[in-house]
């Protein structure tokens, strides 16, 4: 018998979520000191 938390669904969703973000925010600060 496997227990699998429900939370453990969301929880990756946010991760990549924040990834993409912290992805976005970096590619903005190259794109500061470009400029």
């Amino acid at each position: 018998m496997e227990f699998v938390p429900i939370t453990e669904i969301p929880l990756e969703k946010d991760t990549e979520e924040v990834g993409n973000l912290a992805k976005e925010q970096k590619e903005g600060d190259n794109r500061q000191r470009m400029q």
